[in-house]
């Protein structure tokens, strides 16, 4: 039982660490930008499949309206889908646009509602 314990802690903070490094436009958060700061990510996209693969460029532009309101730009600035079989696709990827407002900032849970257009 003992070993039992300390696998499962050892488990866990493995599992924590991975979750930290995860991607600044593969997550979502309660905690915005303050009012008249802004926020900026970037990241290089590699999928692959059976069916083929792509490669994106995608970006992040973040900026607080309010302490509790945030206003999002994310285009993709190159994308390049080669599927097995057909024509590829190259050149700009999707742009969406995201409103979040924070609900309730009180911790646990932060409560954020979003609003996005594609």
């Amino acid at each position: 039982m003992k070993h039992f314990f300390s696998i499962t802690i050892i488990v866990f903070c493995c599992i924590q660490v991975h979750i930290a490094f995860a991607q600044e436009l593969e997550t979502e958060t309660a905690r915005l930008p303050k009012q008249g700061y802004a926020k900026f990510g970037t990241a290089f996209e590699y999928q692959t499949s059976a069916i083929g693969k792509e490669y994106a460029v995608p970006l992040v532009l973040g900026f607080g309206i309010a302490d509790r309101l945030e206003f999002v730009l994310e285009p993709v600035l190159y994308t390049n889908i080669n599927t097995i079989g057909t024509p590829s696709a190259t050149g700009i990827g999707d742009f969406e646009v995201t409103l979040t407002y924070l609900l309730s900032k009180k911790a646990p849970p932060s409560l954020p509602l979003h609003s996005q257009v594609r």
